[in-house]
C-alpha cells in the first residue's frame, strides 16, 4: 500500500510543480534556484497519432536511428541546388529531429511558490550567455514570455534590473530549500543522471529542436 509523509511530494502532486508557457502571451517572473535537468525525445507522427520515445543519443550516448535518419536527409538536401526543393527536403528532416526540454527549479515571484520550469534550448542558451558574461543568474529575477513573434524569436527572456529584484521572503526561502533539495531526475523521469549546472562542459548547442508537434518550431540554430 502506498504511504507518504507530511510535506512529501507525490506523483499526483507533480502536475502542480511544473510550469510551462503554453499560449501566446503567457509569462512567468522567476528566480533560478540551481542548475537543472534535460531530456531529449523524438515525436514521430504516424496514422495512429504521435509516437514519443527518448533519444538514445541524448539519454544514453548510444546511436539513434532517428538522428541518423535526420542527418542523412539533411546531407541529401545540401546536394540539391534548387532552393525550394532543398527547403522541402529539409522539412522532411525536421520530422526526425530530437526535441530537448530543459527543467529548472525556480521560485515563481508572483506566487512565491517553488516550481519546475519546463523550457527550451534557446532559453538555456540565453541563460548560459548571461552566465558567460559574468552575470550571477541566481541573484536576479527573469521574465520569460511566449511571444511567438517568429520561429527564431519564439520566447523573450528579460533580466530585471537589480532595483526591481526584491529579496526573497521567508516563505520563498523555505520554498527555495524544498525545490532545491528535490532529485529532479527522480521527479521527472528517473531515466538518466543528467543533472547540470552552469558549466562549460555541459554543451548541447549543436542540437536543433522543434518547439512542439504541429506548432512553430523554436529553431534559432543553423542546420
Amino acid at each position: 500500500m502506498p504511504t507518504f509523509n507530511m510535506g512529501e511530494t507525490l506523483n499526483i502532486d507533480k502536475g502542480n510543480l511544473f510550469v510551462k508557457l503554453k499560449a501566446k502571451g503567457d509569462k512567468i517572473k522567476f528566480r533560478l534556484v540551481k542548475g537543472g535537468y534535460y531530456d531529449g525525445k523524438h515525436f514521430i507522427k504516424n496514422d495512429q497519432g504521435w509516437t514519443v520515445s527518448f533519444c538514445p543519443r541524448i539519454m544514453n550516448e548510444q546511436p539513434c536511428p532517428y538522428c541518423q535518419k535526420c542527418s542523412q536527409i539533411k546531407a541529401e538536401a545540401l546536394r540539391i541546388e534548387d532552393k525550394k526543393q532543398r527547403e522541402e527536403v529539409m522539412k522532411e528532416a525536421q520530422k526526425f529531429q530530437v526535441k530537448m526540454t530543459f527543467y529548472y527549479p525556480v521560485i515563481d515571484r508572483e506566487t512565491g511558490l517553488g516550481k519546475i520550469l519546463k523550457t527550451t534550448l534557446s532559453i538555456r542558451q540565453k541563460l548560459e550567455e548571461e552566465f558567460k558574461n559574468g552575470v550571477d543568474v541566481y541573484e536576479y529575477d527573469y521574465v520569460l514570455t511566449r511571444t511567438e513573434n517568429n520561429p527564431t524569436d519564439y520566447y523573450s527572456l528579460v533580466r530585471m534590473d537589480s532595483k526591481q529584484c526584491k529579496d526573497l521572503t521567508d516563505s520563498e526561502v523555505l520554498e527555495q530549500g524544498k525545490i532545491g533539495s528535490m532529485d529532479l531526475e527522480e521527479v521527472i523521469t528517473g531515466v538518466k543522471q543528467s543533472s547540470q549546472d552552469f558549466k562549460q562542459e555541459d554543451r548541447v548547442e549543436d542540437i536543433v529542436i522543434p518547439d512542439e508537434p504541429e506548432q512553430p518550431k523554436d529553431d534559432n540554430l543553423p542546420f
